[in-house]
């Protein structure tokens, strides 16, 4: 099976949803059908081949699965999925391949998801902290964020995710949804305490307050230098600093700065 992604206007729909048409083929053969997504929700085309294209239907993706299980087919559809193509036909901005090998490549629209979250260039790059007794680094890609410590680590691509998507509360425990996600994160920005913080969570996280991090300059033997603040909770009060060497991490190991909201 291979999945085909136009823009929208190469058919006469009656919705054009998030302005992207799936054109599904099976064998190399083209079906006629075309669905589009819109939040949860799925409208599903026929003979849209042939100009006009009829509206079979609008239905949400949990009672598509629940069909589906309901009538054996779940297992029907898991091999269909591992097997499955996407092409982008748009010329391009639609899909999301994997340049930063996070391990994951993906296309818009699919478990709520809306296009690569773009990492700022300041931010990019390898960051070192000693900070809390742990020897600890992230690294930013254009759109991924990764963490290694002291027990392994693991790269995330940040997507931008559709805000109805938890409003499902199956697509946060649906076993296939967390698997096929699992190395996803959203990510959106957030101004507070003077600062543009990208704000990380997991793709089907529905507790907590994700992740915070900024760009920001201390002065440090006199310079300024650039640092990365890492802070969490409600209050966003300062967890770790990272800097761009690990030498300069090790010298300023647990440094509290005056600017800065720490917990204490």
């Amino acid at each position: 099976m291979q999945v085909n992604l136009f823009r929208t206007n190469k058919y006469q729909l009656s919705d054009n949803g998030q302005g992207v048409a799936y054109n599904v083929t099976v064998n190399g053969q083209p079906s006629g059908l075309v669905y589009t997504l819109k939040g949860s929700n799925v409208t599903i085309y026929e003979n849209a081949n042939a100009g006009q294209a009829k509206k079979l239907g609008t239905v949400s993706r949990s009672k598509m699965v629940d069909y589906l299980n309901d009538n054996g087919q779940g297992q029907l559809v898991d091999n269909l999925a591992k097997g499955a193509k996407v092409v982008d036909k748009t010329n391009g901005g639609l899909t999301s391949p994997n340049t930063d090998n996070a391990g994951t490549s993906t296309q818009t629209g699919k478990y709520g998801n809306e296009g690569p979250v773009n990492v700022p260039s300041d931010m990019q790059g390898t960051w070192y902290t000693a900070d809390n007794d742990d020897d600890g680094t992230v690294t930013f890609g254009s759109h991924t964020y990764r963490y290694d410590g002291p027990d392994g680590g693991s790269t995330e691509s940040l997507y931008k995710q559709d805000n109805s998507f938890l409003e499902d509360d199956s697509n946060a425990t649906d076993k296939a949804v967390v698997d096929a996600t699992k190395d996803w994160a959203r990510a959106i920005f957030v101004n507070a305490k003077g600062m543009n913080w990208l704000c990380i969570h997991g793709w089907t996280q529905t507790a907590g307050a994700g992740t915070y991090f900024a760009v920001h300059n201390e002065t440090i033997n006199g310079k300024q230098v650039k640092v990365l603040v890492e802070a969490g909770g409600a209050d966003l009060h300062v967890d770790a600093v990272y800097y761009q060497s690990q030498d300069m991490a090790k010298q300023q190991a647990d440094t509290q700065y005056d600017d800065l909201d720490y917990m204490n």
